[in-house]
């Protein structure tokens, strides 16, 4: 057998690597856009949250060898079936609490965060109404008319002095390079425990209407003082990653 055509085989089966390569990639891509396209046809959120919850049930299949970002999966198909269900089902700017984007959903969901959960107790004392729930307290400037202000004191006597146990949620950012935690973050639950406390979901959105407590759960020094213990599971205690105004 001459060189020319033993040559001329290694290219062809080259080429045949390459194209079965190629398929492969496309196979996950083409079942996700048959499964988009019977979405499409139902037309409902529901399908879209069942299909999330099975591509993402393991987290992401983001290498932590390749930057982070959604065109860093595509060398694996599971990889690939998220990046298009991404690029199908969720829009560009899709919101995350304070943060937008694919890049920061992925970000989220991605195997260098941790999550932990717990809770913060407690009590409600006249400086935490003070410095916390200002709105609440008597003579607010003439905020409120009669009525609000006999609501005011209501549910004024309903807080003051009761312990509430907050549900939190602590999420770490690991750097493998550094093998450090940059980044922490903490969401705190008052909705549930205030509505729980005072019994309408009207009197606790009230409560928290003007309340000095941020988005991401940061509250007041002073709410701080009045903290009892962070606790988790198996009552391990911990210091609060909470940030003080």
């Amino acid at each position: 057998m001459s060189a020319e055509l033993l040559k001329k085989q290694s290219e062809q089966a080259k080429e045949v690597e390459t194209s079965v390569e190629q398929l492969q990639r496309e196979i996950p891509i083409l079942e996700m856009q048959h499964s988009r396209l019977i979405l499409n046809a139902k037309s409902s959120a529901w399908y879209v949250v069942v299909e999330y919850f099975n591509l993402f049930r393991n987290g992401t299949r983001l290498s932590h060898q390749v930057s982070p970002g959604p065109k860093a999966w595509l060398h694996k198909s599971e990889a690939q079936q998220q990046l298009v269900f991404l690029q199908t089902s969720v829009a560009s700017d899709v919101m995350l609490g304070e943060r937008r984007g694919v890049d920061a959903l992925v970000e989220q969901i991605s195997d260098d965060f941790t999550t932990a959960t717990g809770s913060l107790n407690v009590m409600i004392s006249g400086s935490t109404m003070q410095n916390v729930f200002p709105h609440l307290m008597k003579g607010d400037g003439g905020q409120y008319n009669t009525s609000q202000e006999d609501k005011t004191a209501l549910l004024r006597s309903k807080l003051l002095g009761q312990r509430l146990c907050l549900p939190c949620r602590l999420c770490f950012e690991w750097d493998e390079a550094s093998k450090r935690v940059v980044r922490l973050e903490t969401t705190v639950d008052f909705l549930s425990s205030l509505f729980h406390l005072l019994g309408t979901i009207d009197d606790a959105a009230f409560v928290l209407e003007h309340a000095l407590i941020a988005q991401d759960g940061a509250i007041a020094s002073a709410f701080l003082a009045a903290m009892d213990k962070f606790s988790y599971p198996e009552y391990y205690d911990f210091p609060p990653f909470f940030t003080k105004y």
